[in-house]
Formats: structure tokens, C-alpha cells, sequence
């Protein structure tokens, strides 16, 4: 049990995955962006209760997403979208195996500063890795112009169990285009934001990536971006020359002193929770029914719902 995941209520979290080696298996060509969208907007619209999604981004070999979850699901919805997501696409790859690196990493953002600067580094993260000049030319499947807009996302996704029910003992094979099924969601609005028009929501995030991406330009010192052409015409098992996995960082704040305590009380968390796990542990060994009282916040053995959320109603 090396990580233990601690999920407080109406925590804001900074959500990031890898591809295995870093594939890049989410190369943005048109098939894959399809898959991607399809899966993400059925899983938010099937386990997206209670979760405000600020900003989404999936480049070719990881995503990120910016959420707060006000009812526990973060968890369900994760295992959903990507367990489909790398199914579907690794089909289309004709491909077998590990697709996720990992579990994905989960860092909880406190702090005005802190999220803008996490919105604006999953917006402008196709500018960040020199990819594009602007983060609205990334083609792969992002929530840019829908949070800008305020229209929702929208995806048609086949049903195949449903498809495959109708279509036994049958000799002449249903029409699929009636096992089409839609499934949509709104991007949420930032917190510092609610209350404004959409016009100025759109002006504020305008605004805010802009400002990023010339901080990112003149960090690169202007060096031209790779260009979405140069990108499309790679290839899924190409991967970076220098692969890098970065440290988890639980927690990020506004001020040290703030990361301080969050680290103090996440590692009081954890002392708790692996000194309860070693119990349960043992009472399930021998052959007794444990009755454990795990910690708050916490995920017990086989739970998708962290300790203190209610389920929605």
C-alpha cells in the first residue's frame, strides 16, 4: 500500500494520468479525439453528480483535469472514463496490454493564485510543451471554447450491449443508428467568477491565457512551436526522447504556510488509515468479520465513495 488517497469534501483537485511509457496513444487524430470525447462526456454525464469541472485538457500521452467534487464520485468517474477510454482506443491501435501508467495522481489546490495558475497551465498546456502558439489550436479534446461559451458538451456514444442484446437470434441485424445514445455536460464556472456574464467569463479566461502564453513564449525565448501538423504526423508509439515521471505532489497552496498544514494533517491521515488497515488486515486473516471505523475522508477496501460524502440524493 504505498499511497493512501485522502478525498475531503469540496476539495478542488488538480487530476493528472500518464500513458504507459508515454505513449503517445491519444495522438489527436480525428478517430481518437471522437473515442475521448465519447467516453469522458458519457462518464460525467453517468458519474459527474456533485463534480464541478473548471478545466479538461487530454494531450497525447496524459491527461489533466481541474475539479471540485462536492459528492464523492471523483473516484467512479475516473475508473469509468479511463477504463473506456483505453479499451476503445487500444481497439482502434489493434493493440493489447497496459494503456495508464498508473492510478492518477490527485493533487488538491487551495488558494485563488493557485487554481488561476492551474486553470491556465491546463489550458495552455499544448503551448507549455511546444506544441502550438496558442492553446486554442490544440485539436485534441479540451474544455477551452465550452468554458468560454458556456454550451455544453456534447457526444452520441453506441451502445454496443444493447446492440448485441437486439441483434441475437435475429437474421437480419437491427439498424445501429437506433442504438445511438447522447450524453452532454457544462463545463463549471471558477469560483472567483460566479455571478459574472458570460461575456465576461469568456473576457477573464481570454485574458488569463493570454497572459500564459507569453510568459510560456518568452521562456522558450520565442523558438517556433512544433506545429499541430508536425504533431498528426507522429506517430502512437512514438514517445518523448527524455520520459519523465514526476513526484506526487499532494498538495498545493497560495502560501508554505498553508502547504505546511495540509501536509501535517494528510500525514496524521495517513498514520491513522495504515494502522487501521493493519488491523482489518489482520481480523479479515483470521477468518473473522472485521468491523473497522475507517478515518474521514478516506476509501475502505472495495468503496468507491469516500468516508463523509452522502451519496447525492
Amino acid at each position: 500500500m504505498a499511497y493512501v488517497r485522502m478525498h475531503e469534501k469540496d476539495a478542488v483537485h488538480f487530476v493528472t494520468n500518464r500513458i504507459e511509457h508515454e505513449l503517445f496513444l491519444m495522438l489527436p487524430t480525428p478517430t481518437v479525439v471522437s473515442i475521448v470525447k465519447e467516453w469522458f462526456t458519457k462518464a460525467m454525464a453517468l458519474y459527474g453528480v456533485g463534480i464541478e469541472l473548471y478545466a479538461v485538457i487530454f494531450m497525447s500521452n496524459h491527461f489533466h483535469l481541474l475539479a471540485k467534487d462536492t459528492n464523492g464520485s471523483l473516484a467512479q468517474l475516473m475508473c469509468y472514463m479511463q477504463a473506456n477510454i483505453a479499451k476503445a482506443v487500444n481497439k482502434t491501435l489493434d493493440r493489447k496490454g497496459k494503456f495508464w501508467a498508473r492510478h492518477y495522481d490527485d493533487m488538491v489546490i487551495e488558494g485563488e493564485n493557485t487554481f488561476l495558475n492551474r486553470f491556465a497551465y491546463i489550458c495552455c498546456n499544448s503551448v507549455e510543451a511546444g506544441l502550438t502558439e496558442r492553446a486554442d489550436q490544440w485539436l485534441g479534446f479540451n474544455g477551452l471554447e465550452a468554458s468560454k461559451s458556456g454550451m455544453p458538451i456534447t457526444a452520441k456514444v453506441f451502445n454496443q450491449t444493447k446492440y448485441l442484446q437486439a441483434s441475437r437470434n435475429r437474421k437480419n441485424k437491427p439498424d445501429k443508428s437506433k442504438f445511438f445514445e447522447e450524453f452532454s455536460f457544462k463545463m463549471a464556472t471558477p469560483p472567483m467568477w460566479e455571478g459574472l456574464s458570460q461575456k465576461k467569463i469568456a473576457a477573464n479566461i481570454e485574458q488569463l491565457v493570454r497572459i500564459k502564453e507569453v510568459e510560456i513564449a518568452k521562456q522558450r525565448e520565442f523558438i517556433p512551436a512544433f506545429g499541430m501538423g508536425a504533431v498528426l504526423s507522429g506517430k502512437p508509439t512514438d514517445r518523448p526522447h527524455d520520459p519523465t515521471v514526476s513526484p506526487r505532489i499532494r498538495f498545493t497552496a497560495d502560501t508554505r504556510e498553508r502547504v505546511k498544514e495540509l501536509k501535517q494533517t494528510y500525514r496524521e491521515f495517513d498514520g491513522k488509515y495504515r494502522e487501521i488497515w493493519g488491523n482489518y488486515r489482520t481480523t479479515c486473516q483470521r477468518g473473522r468479520r472485521p468491523t473497522i471505523e475507517w478515518p474521514q475522508w478516506s476509501y475502505p477496501p472495495s468503496v468507491w465513495r469516500p468516508v463523509g460524502h452522502d451519496r447525492a440524493a
